[in-house]
């Protein structure tokens, strides 16, 4: 897709950032993992870095293990998650920020206690855009 859209679009291929929302948010870490140096940033919101080996078992990658998570080293990335997520526990989010640190991603961490498993609230849109524009530079 980003492909198509590199030959289609006057896109700055220097410029692209990563993101994803909820199984997108899954899908963004499994993406950066196969080719991170594609992207300039990656951004998660209310990403479950779990859930594909939960549903598909050994065939998809658990980032809470941290096998998968060196080409993450030296990464901007930006995640978002709301206190009271029944979807993807703000648990296991708080364990991937700690683990994406602990490897050398460059994490930028905005949480919202009152948030469920949503859009990000205001105050946290407006930090992912002062994010996104550090990022771009």
């Amino acid at each position: 897709a980003v492909e198509d859209v590199m030959a289609e679009y006057p896109v700055d291929a220097s410029r692209v950032v990563l993101a994803g929302f909820s199984m997108g948010g899954y899908g963004a870490y499994r993406t950066f993992e196969q080719d991170g140096k594609r992207y300039r940033a990656v951004a998660i919101f209310s990403g479950h870095p779990s859930i594909g080996a939960e549903w598909f078992g050994k065939e998809a990658p658990d980032y809470l293990d941290g096998s998968h998570l060196a080409p993450f080293r030296g990464a901007n990335m930006f995640i978002f998650h709301g206190g009271q997520d029944r979807s993807a526990p703000i648990e296991l989010t708080r364990k991937m920020v700690d683990k994406l640190r602990a490897v050398g991603a460059h994490v930028t961490f905005e949480y919202a206690a009152d948030k469920g498993h949503e859009l990000p609230p205001p105050n946290a849109v407006a930090a992912f855009r002062r994010w996104l524009e550090r990022a771009l530079r």
